[in-house]
């Protein structure tokens, strides 16, 4: 049996290397931004730019409102959103903004279940830092679908990137945005 004795600083040297891998993997977070609440770490809320959402707290007195009335009848349950709360989107073009800094980020949807009203297949796209929109498709079933991931980006420069979304074709409603999580 050969047996090797090490000196003194390699060991801490080794023991060094150890806790600073260590420490940089356990500095990898996640941090979520809710489409009402905002960014848990910096408060920032999505920018909503270009035509017309509505917050899941609309539902509760449309006013007479037809488009708010017909969307809210879709039947999205708030204990089920993440922090309750949820952004309806129904008009073409409309653009959402939010900055973050991380290496990652994942977008989640709820889809409201198919019904006469409202198309069954939407598109959105989504672009990180003005790249070239990544167009997804989504389809209707006959249940609403909860916290459904619906676009993902990672190895990114852990830096400040700006993420959009856009919403593609007409209907009624093109999306609900629920909240985002970047690392």
């Amino acid at each position: 049996m050969i047996c090797r004795s090490y000196t003194v600083p390699a060991v801490v040297a080794l023991f060094h290397l150890l806790f600073i891998i260590n420490a940089s993997i356990g500095a990898l977070i996640n941090v979520t931004i809710d489409d009402t609440n905002g960014d848990a770490r910096t408060g920032a809320k999505p920018d909503w730019v270009v035509g017309w959402q509505f917050k899941s707290a609309s539902c509760q007195n449309p006013d007479g409102n037809p488009i708010l009335a017909t969307t809210c009848a879709q039947g999205v349950d708030p204990s089920l959103a993440y922090d309750g709360t949820w952004t309806g989107v129904t008009i073409n073009a409309t653009t959402a903004l939010t900055l973050f800094t991380g290496s990652a980020v994942y977008v989640y949807h709820i889809i409201p279940a198919e019904t006469s009203f409202s198309e069954l297949v939407f598109g959105i796209s989504y672009s990180v830092d003005g790249e070239t929109y990544a167009l997804k498709s989504y389809a209707k079933t006959s249940e609403t679908q909860y916290n459904q991931l619906a676009y993902a980006r990672e190895g990114l420069v852990l830096t400040q990137h700006m993420l959009s979304l856009l919403i593609g074709d007409p209907g009624l409603p093109q999306m609900f945005f629920d909240y985002a999580v970047y690392t």
